[in-house]
């Protein structure tokens, strides 16, 4: 979907899919323009930019802000961790390496929060 970012307009939507012949076998490319309001998919990383934005844009962070990156326990929840620990991390990094723990991190200071370590 291209979108004009001044006005919401919607200037495009096109799609593509790859599918199976039933036949053959092959995989082929198919047009799948609705798609665009038929299909969801999770956001996923999308969202880590906003997050990020967000943070700067409330003051819950700054450029250049470091987050330890390790597992979090917030009370009653599974643990919530990035791919892999990465230690200080700043905003261009945590980005970088697709950091779920600073998003969190940047998140709970957005709600003006104080994360502690819930003991088992």
């Amino acid at each position: 979907v291209l979108m004009d970012p001044h006005t919401g307009e919607v200037l495009s939507m096109a799609g593509k899919k790859i599918v199976k012949d039933k036949d053959t076998g092959q995989s082929q490319m198919q047009d799948d323009a609705l798609g665009n309001i038929t299909t969801t998919y999770n956001v996923g990383s999308a969202v880590k930019g906003a997050t990020i934005l967000t943070g700067y844009k409330t003051g819950a962070i700054n450029p250049g802000t470091v987050f330890y990156d390790r597992p979090l326990k917030i009370k009653v929840t599974p643990v919530k961790k990035s791919w892999r620990n990465f230690g200080p991390l700043n905003d261009i990094n945590a980005l970088k390496f697709s950091s779920n723990v600073y998003m969190f991190e940047t998140v709970i200071n957005i709600g003006g929060g104080k994360y502690e370590f819930e003991k088992p």
